[in-house]
């Protein structure tokens, strides 16, 4: 969520709102929220949105009605930051269109057509990146439980995509269209339409 959000800001989005299943945050030791967090605290305090995590405790893939509607109605945001299957079709329930009311980045985008924003993953990276790290270490003979756990990231691709419009960007920073700034950390896309 951190690049995005990096990226919203830098674009000149500042309701920004994070919607994520409860348990992808706790899975990845809360990554989500701590890359979130501090790129949010950037932004006047009015403007900062608490992110909603929610519990899916009976399997429906998607964030509750009652919970994601009040939070709208609530916040206001001008993009959420959330994963597409759980979050568009409530935005669709409520009869909001993306972009005009409200923009949205996926943070696992899988479409990269020019349709949707979002940040690519790269799982197929990650499961190369483990192989050869794997083969490393049999390589040299290294078995077992690590004694001092590492970790290896591998960074998301981002896409841009119709779902987030240009808005005022902030002078000296990177638009999300034409001539956007890449960073060392990622790379970026822009499908052709």
């Amino acid at each position: 969520a951190q690049p995005a959000a990096r990226r919203l800001i830098a674009a000149g989005y500042r309701r920004i709102g994070l919607v994520l299943f409860e348990a992808w945050n706790e899975g990845v030791a809360l990554a989500w929220s701590g890359g979130f967090l501090p790129e949010q605290q950037k932004l006047p305090p009015p403007d900062r949105i608490p992110p909603l995590f929610f519990a899916d405790p009976q399997l429906q893939n998607i964030v509750p009605r009652d919970a994601f509607e009040t939070w709208f109605t609530q916040h206001r945001p001008e993009v959420i930051i959330g994963y597409g299957p759980h979050v568009l079709p409530r935005l669709q329930a409520m009869g909001l269109n993306i972009p005009r009311d409200v923009a949205f980045v996926d943070v696992l985008l899988d479409d990269t057509s020019g349709r949707m924003a979002g940040v690519r993953q790269n799982c197929h990276r990650v499961g190369e990146l483990a192989v050869e790290i794997l083969v490393g270490q049999l390589q040299q003979h290294i078995y077992g439980v690590p004694s001092f756990p590492t970790g290896t990231m591998v960074e998301g691709t981002w896409f841009d995509g119709d779902s987030l419009p240009v808005h005022n960007a902030r002078p000296g920073l990177a638009s999300i269209s034409g001539g956007l700034h890449c960073s060392a950390e990622s790379t970026v896309h822009t499908a052709a339409r």
